[in-house]
């Protein structure tokens, strides 16, 4: 059975092996069930052992046990308001809560801010300044208008588009 290809990145991206992701997922509850196809992905395909959530708890708290992410973190518990903030003005301290979030994770996906906003490029310097990781910012936009299934789309994205560690 011939495997899936979806740019030149894939073996690159499948080489390096990450053991923890997390999916930053800030919509309501349907948005929520649809990136449950991504985390699969990550599992299946890419190799993660383990994929968090960070969502509306109040959405998503039934995931664990039922479905391929292990744990749910709600999105209220961390600052995420701060990764908003002009990226010349952003700052975080040594064991700062915001860092300690994101410090086990090889990969963070995130389907919060636009691709080249402050919140991307804050969300990258919180990251590292934990670990090296693969960051990556997805678009719901570009989902919903794909012509294409959810899954490739998001996948696609992901593979294609990523932030290289």
């Amino acid at each position: 059975m011939k495997e899936d290809v979806f740019c030149d990145n894939q073996d690159r991206v499948r080489g390096k092996n990450p053991q923890h992701a997390v999916i930053i997922a800030p919509g309501a509850i349907g948005d929520c069930i649809l990136t449950l196809p991504l985390a699969q992905f990550l599992k299946e395909k890419i190799g993660i052992g383990s994929v968090d959530m960070i969502a509306k708890s109040e959405y998503t708290d039934f995931y664990p046990g039922r479905t391929c992410i292990n744990l749910v973190r709600s999105i209220d518990t961390i600052e995420m308001h701060r990764l908003f903030m002009d990226r010349n003005k952003f700052e975080v301290e040594q064991f700062d809560p915001l860092v300690m979030a994101f410090s086990k994770y090889d990969w963070v996906i995130s389907f919060l801010g636009e691709k080249g906003s402050d919140f991307e490029a804050n969300l990258i310097y919180t990251v590292f300044c934990s670990r090296g990781a693969e960051v990556c910012s997805l678009q719901v936009r570009e989902i919903r208008e794909s012509n294409g299934c959810w899954r490739s789309s998001m996948v696609e994205q992901l593979i294609c588009n990523q932030q290289v560690a």
